[in-house]
């Protein structure tokens, strides 16, 4: 059901009022309960939120949980089950959270939320909303995750769940932790907890607990910090959740480094980083491994320092978290420079670390960072518009429901001897709701206004379409993008500026939209000058009670983003001496051609490191690429060319048929003499489906005989 309707009053109750009776509201009922209702709750806790009993097990074994889901999920999408689909898919976004996998969090938060409403249990649709809104946040998503909050706390308007709004506020606290507003985080944390009495909530209580340490920290408040952290440990207790413990413990180590106390920074990081290695967090790993080369650099042991900010900086690379990388390459290059690294294992650093400092003081200057507070208004305007429009819609059904009972309720009441009053009631609540009428709409008109002016200011393209795709409304931004004024858009099709095949784009996206009611997709998009540029679209369809079937999208031109990212991309995959494709290809080139057969030639250079020797390292760098020159020029194109390192090259060759290897190698046998110096081959075809690892493997035992035979002949 709805929980945005409400049935109109019964006659009784309005005899009930008439006569002077007091017609008491009936509770709201109980959440529906299932066969996979959640279980008892964490010892020692209060928690009355609807959980599946695999979310407890994926604060525990994230990984467990992540396989069990699958067929309990089959299971109730069998029997129709949408609440029992939405606490699955809630216990999927926490194991994916403890496995600090954002995407797969941001994925089963949105389809947590959109079966929760399904089901009509505002809760777990809040819940979803609220997963959804700590993935964007992670990702650096600001806006976004702003976004859904307030959506959050807008379903749940009806509902009283202080655990809820205890989760509502702690995000707020995170995200202001996010942009540095710490103060803001603080005063969220609090609000959050006041929500939670006596023992309620203790998991959240200890996570409100840690965000206010970490912000009395950062606002150099220790003794506040600490007095959080006191707090919070004693509840720790009886909560059963490692990721959490991990956590309090990473705050602890912070401001125990603050204080300068290195003994007791370095046995909590020990502590959080096993505690890591046992939950796979890598996330928190690398935050453990930051919190040691700290430690390390404290104690001047430098080489041990910088080994720590090395193995983070690889977590976070790996997780695509560029603030945490940024700040740790700036511990790292100093560090190795200072040690004296090779420039070969420096460069990359610092190529990499000018790229996130580029990328990310552009997204800085147009982030939720910038305009926090603006941003967070205008979607408390929005949600305040619906609700009155709801309000209004309500209003304006209750008028009609008295109009057609007037008579009839009349006839009733000169019945039993009461028609003057019951006429004096009626006309006074009619008054009364043509006067809250009046009022909603004059509340409705300025809220809109003033939704106008920050649609008119916004330098995002914001537009609403119909379920058609035409559009109905777009503010200046995106009208000048695309070369018209806003009024020329109207009434135009989607489909217009999607390119030479712009309506199968728009059916796409038109069927995910309607499908999640939510979209977040990258568009090819012909701009004012006849240009293809990629517009990052999110897309919402609100629920029919408050615009119908249309959608509403927000778009940002990331065109250079995408261009600098690919060059990135294939920056990381080339060795800077040859051009050739290096390690870090071999993944990419194994998750292609997967179910594929390939073929592998493992080349070496014969005495290279006698030629370093005789004629220096210049020269020899010269012979590595002429090497390379000499190889590239007899592969096929789509074959791939990769140095690995020192005097060794790999040839992969996808769908290796019947002689293509043997051609291969009978070619460069055959200009032995155009190569730069001698070298030895070996070449083997996959067997099976064995890994890329394997075949690379028999390659090299191939090459290094052959080397051999070619010394004792």
């Amino acid at each position: 059901m709805d929980q945005r309707r409400t049935g109109r009053p019964g006659l009784a109750v309005l005899f009930a009022v008439v006569l002077g009776g007091a017609a008491s509201a009936a509770p709201p009922a109980p959440l529906s309960t299932t066969a996979a209702d959640p279980g008892p709750p964490v010892e020692g806790s209060i928690d009355s939120l609807p959980r599946h009993p695999l979310e407890r097990l994926a604060l525990q074994s994230p990984s467990a949980a992540l396989e069990a889901i699958p067929a309990a999920m089959d299971a109730a999408k069998q029997a129709d089950d949408p609440r029992t689909t939405a606490l699955l898919h809630l216990a999927e976004a926490n194991a994916c959270r403890v496995l600090a996998d954002w995407d797969c969090q941001i994925r089963a938060g949105a389809a947590a939320a959109n079966a929760g409403e399904v089901a009509g249990d505002p809760i777990v649709q809040a819940r979803g909303l609220v997963a959804e809104a700590l993935g964007r946040s992670r990702t650096s998503d600001y806006s976004l995750s702003e976004a859904l909050l307030a959506e959050a706390e807008w379903v749940l308007r009806d509902t009283h769940s202080p655990e809820m709004s205890a989760d509502i506020y702690l995000n707020y606290s995170s995200l202001s932790q996010y942009i540095g507003k710490f103060g803001a985080s603080v005063e969220y944390a609090e609000k959050g907890l006041a929500q939670l009495p006596g023992d309620l909530g203790l998991a959240m209580q200890v996570r409100l607990l840690r965000n206010l340490a970490r912000s009395h920290t950062e606002l150099g408040q220790i003794d506040e910090a600490r007095a959080a952290l006191e707090r919070a440990e004693s509840r720790l207790e009886r909560v059963d959740d490692p990721k959490l413990l991990a956590d309090v413990l990473l705050e602890g180590s912070r401001l125990a480094r603050s204080t300068g106390d290195f003994a007791a920074h370095e046995a909590k990081a020990k502590r959080v980083l096993a505690l890591a290695e046992a939950i796979d967090n890598t996330y928190t790993e690398a935050l453990a491994r930051e919190a040691l080369g700290h430690g390390e650099l404290q104690r001047r042991r430098l080489r041990e320092a910088s080994r720590e900010f090395d193995l983070a900086y690889a977590h976070f690379a790996r997780l695509g978290v560029d603030r945490e990388e940024r700040r740790v390459l700036r511990q790292v290059i100093p560090l190795q420079l200072q040690l004296g690294a090779p420039l070969s294992e420096v460069q990359p650093k610092v190529e990499r670390l000018l790229a996130l400092e580029t990328t990310l003081d552009a997204q800085e200057r147009n982030s939720a960072a910038a305009e926090y507070e603006l941003r967070l208004e205008r979607i408390k305007q929005d949600a305040e518009i619906r609700m009155l429009e709801t309000e209004s819609a309500r209003s304006r059904e209750r008028q009609l429901a008295l109009e057609r009972t007037n008579r009839l309720t009349i006839a009733l009441v000169v019945a039993s001897g009461l028609a003057i009053a019951v006429l004096a009631a009626f006309f006074l609540h009619n008054q009364r709701s043509k006067r809250a009428l009046g009022q909603a709409y004059d509340r409705l008109r300025a809220s809109r206004a003033q939704m106008q002016e920050v649609m008119r200011l916004s330098a995002a393209y914001v537009f609403v379409c119909d379920a058609s795709g035409r559009i109905l409304q777009a503010n200046p931004s995106m009208a000048l993008a695309l070369g018209q004024s806003p009024e020329q858009l109207e009434g135009l099709a989607l489909s217009d500026f999607l390119g030479n095949d712009g309506e199968t784009a728009q059916a796409d996206y038109l069927r995910r939209v309607k499908e999640s009611r939510f979209d977040e997709s990258v568009l090819t998009v012909r701009d004012a000058k006849g240009r293809d540029r990629r517009w990052r679209v999110i897309s919402r369809m609100p629920p029919e009670a408050d615009l119908g079937e249309n959608i509403i999208g927000t778009a940002v031109d990331i065109t250079e983003q995408l261009e600098q990212t690919e060059v990135l991309r294939e920056q990381s995959l080339r060795d800077p001496l040859t051009g050739c494709l290096n390690r870090r290809f071999l993944d990419e080139f194994e998750g292609r051609y997967r179910d594929q057969p390939w073929g592998v030639v493992a080349v070496d250079l014969d005495d290279f490191k006698g030629i370093n020797d005789s004629l220096g390292h210049e020269q020899g760098d010269e012979v590595l690429r002429g090497m390379a020159r000499f190889l590239s020029e007899r592969v096929r194109s789509a074959d791939s060319l990769l140095r690995p390192g020192g005097d060794e090259c790999l040839i992969l060759i996808p769908q290796a048929g019947e002689g293509v290897l043997e051609r291969l190698v009978e070619r460069m046998d055959a200009d032995r003499s155009s190569a730069p110096c001698g070298f030895s081959m070996g070449s083997v075809a996959r067997r099976g489906d064995e890994s890329l690892a394997d075949t690379m493997a028999r390659a090299d035992a191939a090459m290094y005989e052959a080397k051999r035979r070619r010394r004792t002949t």
